[in-house]
């Protein structure tokens, strides 16, 4: 495994939080899977039922595992060099769809803040330089730390569900207000002509999970 490369392109950064946003591609595979192998939220994590841990592991692993689906593109958030967070998209010419989204603690086993909006941010500035109407979602209601509160503090509105999960979206100008929003915490720019890295060496694979 050591004489292969596994690259991931930089494409965002936080400087005031270390914050990394990689662009992932079918390259990193390796790198992916064992990071989702890796994954235990029961670990690192305590006051849980088992139902809102088992959501948590399926989002983050599924997150992780399907960033190479056809269509699809994953983002990798890192801090400080550890892996904490997970974006998987499908960008279609109408509509963005958020396939998943989630987070996860540091090394110490704490929430890292930020770590959600700041992924919010590089979804929202991708929608807003597309020429896409809306974005699109699946709240699941169980899942901790009350997500699908969050998604409506963000500017997503529901459209139709049932008692397990809410179908959600946002268009164009509430994303433009939002990601102001967002833009008055963290200050998220591009990296310009980022070059691949192998995330092997980029990257912890284990952290705190």
């Amino acid at each position: 495994m050591d004489n292969i490369s596994f690259m991931g392109i930089p494409v965002s950064r936080e400087i005031q939080r270390n914050f990394t946003i990689y662009k992932l591609t079918p390259k990193d595979g390796a790198y992916i899977n064992t990071l989702a192998q890796n994954i235990n939220h029961r670990k690192c994590c305590s006051g849980l039922t088992e139902l809102q841990y088992d959501l948590w592991e399926d989002t983050t692993k599924r997150g992780l595992q399907e960033a190479f689906y056809h269509g699809r593109q994953g983002f990798l958030l890192a801090k400080d060099g550890n892996p904490c967070g997970i974006m998987n998209i499908t960008p279609k010419p109408a509509t963005h769809t958020l396939n998943f989204i989630s987070t996860w603690t540091d090394e110490n086993n704490k929430r890292i803040p930020f770590a959600g909006k700041t992924l919010f941010a590089e979804l929202f500035k991708n929608f807003l330089n597309s020429d896409a109407y809306n974005i699109e979602l699946t709240a699941l209601k169980h899942t901790p730390f009350n997500a699908f509160a969050k998604y409506l503090q963000l500017g997503f509105k529901p459209y139709g569900g049932n008692n397990f999960q809410e179908m959600m979206r946002i268009k164009r100008n509430d994303a433009e207000k939002s990601l102001a929003r967002i833009n008055q915490y963290i200050n998220l720019t591009a990296v310009k002509n980022g070059e691949d890295l192998d995330l092997f060496t980029e990257l912890n694979t284990a952290g705190s999970l």
